[in-house]
């Protein structure tokens, strides 16, 4: 009887020691937790508050050498292009200028690739259907096609074109087009062209068209011949509304 006695009373201390154990366990547990909390903040906290400068359209190595003074780090997230901004150079930022933020925070960048650009080509007198093939093999993009009448220009053929030839744009840019209906109608009075016309022939063109107009003398050059127009408002093909007024700037 006592030698079960003594066994049970051994079999009791060791499950109390094992609790004992297990409790002191979880205490150094947290006990630790607590202090690698502490120190993580203290390290992180010892770092100083900047203010994130504005990056913004400078070149990489510019932002590398002001981010390593104020000890700031630097990820480029994206490259993509811009027409506004120079190749290498920073479009936007994160975070934002004048946030502040501790040293060794890492500002998230995203750099132009440049514009990609592309000529505009000369598309005025075209016929529609070759000036959207020369859009096209030029890399870039039909856009809006206007219709309208023409004093000047054929029926089918482009009047005018936006942007201007020779004007550098982004690749697939669209290029928008107005196409001549040909001759107005009766009832559709247009702006003749009177451009480079003497005064004389220009003045009889508009009154056989029963246009009035007015004349404003102008300094030119001494390459421009005188009593020539040298502007015209409205410009050609615009349509003239009843009793509008045609201004001509004459070289005097």
């Amino acid at each position: 009887m006592y030698q079960i006695f003594q066994f049970l009373l051994q079999k009791i201390k060791i499950k109390r020691n094992f609790v004992l154990i297990f409790v002191a366990s979880i205490i150094c547990f947290f006990v630790l937790l607590f202090f690698a909390d502490k120190i993580t903040e203290k390290i992180v906290h010892k770092n100083k508050e900047v203010n994130v400068p504005d990056l913004i359209t400078l070149p990489i190595d510019k932002v590398d050498e002001i981010l390593k003074k104020i000890k700031l780090n630097y990820v480029i997230e994206s490259e993509i292009y811009d027409i506004k901004i120079a190749s290498g150079c920073v479009i936007s930022q994160l975070p934002i200028k004048d946030t502040i933020v501790r040293q060794g925070r890492v500002i998230k960048l995203i750099i132009s690739r440049g514009g990609n650009k592309v000529e505009v080509p000369l598309l005025i007198s075209m016929p529609q259907r070759i000036a959207e093939l020369t859009i096209k093999n030029s890399a870039l993009v039909v856009g809006q096609e206007e219709y309208a009448y023409s004093l000047i220009m054929a029926s089918g053929r482009i009047m005018q074109q936006k942007p201007a030839a020779n004007s550098l744009v982004i690749k697939d840019s669209m290029v928008n087009l107005k196409i001549s209906k040909g001759s107005p109608p009766d009832n559709i009075k247009l702006m003749p062209l009177i451009l480079n016309m003497t005064l004389d022939e220009s003045t009889a063109l508009l009154t056989q068209n029963e246009i009035n107009f007015v004349i404003n003398e102008v300094s030119a050059s001494s390459d421009v011949p005188k009593n020539t127009v040298v502007k015209q408002n409205p410009e050609v093909d615009e349509v003239l509304k009843k009793n509008s007024k045609v201004i001509l700037e004459i070289a005097v």
